[in-house]
């Protein structure tokens, strides 16, 4: 789980991890991007979709893994007892290896799925995620940038879109410092 401010780059971490590894098509991604609206059931919908359905367990197809990767981990809003149904279902999966089957009503052992979680600082919207759920996570802290750093990834940035806009005239004006632009 990536803990830090708003635009530390705590996404594009989680993103960047899982695509180094895709090469090998070993692993399915599910990216889920968590909101105030988000309930438990579009949360176990979109985890169920990848996985195959087997008698008595959900599991990931042959030779691969599912790779969830879940942004705004601590959207959700709390119900009216202060539970984050999204994140107990998550917990539940976590914590047992598995949910309640909605329409079988018996244990289902979920296999072969993995989480990357990024979640920034509570407040704004954002809500406190319960520590029974926060202990099974490695957790992470991505610091905020100095402003070198930041200078440097707008330069990128910048140079990137310049390039693919005005290829034609990058060749002209070369590498520039955006230092009026910070």
């Amino acid at each position: 789980m990536h803990f830090g401010e708003t635009g530390v780059g705590k996404s594009v971490i989680a993103y960047d991890l899982f695509e180094r590894t895709r090469e090998s098509k070993a692993r399915l991604p599910v990216i889920i991007n968590f909101s105030t609206q988000t309930s438990s059931r579009r949360t176990w919908y979109m985890i169920e979709s990848k996985l195959l359905n087997r008698r008595d367990y959900f599991a990931a197809p042959p030779g691969q893994s599912v790779v969830l990767i879940i942004d705004d981990f601590n959207m959700p809003a709390p119900d009216t007892f202060g539970s984050q149904p999204p994140l107990e279902l998550l917990r539940q999966m976590l914590g047992t290896g598995g949910w309640q089957d909605r329409t079988l009503l018996a244990f289902r052992a979920v296999k072969g799925v993995f989480t990357v979680a990024a979640c920034g600082p509570t407040g704004g919207g954002r809500n406190k995620v319960s520590q029974r759920l926060t202990v099974l996570f490695t957790q992470l802290w991505v610091p905020q940038p100095n402003e070198k750093s930041f200078v440097r990834i707008f330069n990128s940035i910048l140079m990137e879109y310049i390039y693919t806009a005005f290829c034609w005239w990058n060749e002209r004006i070369g590498p520039t410092d955006c230092q009026g632009f910070s």
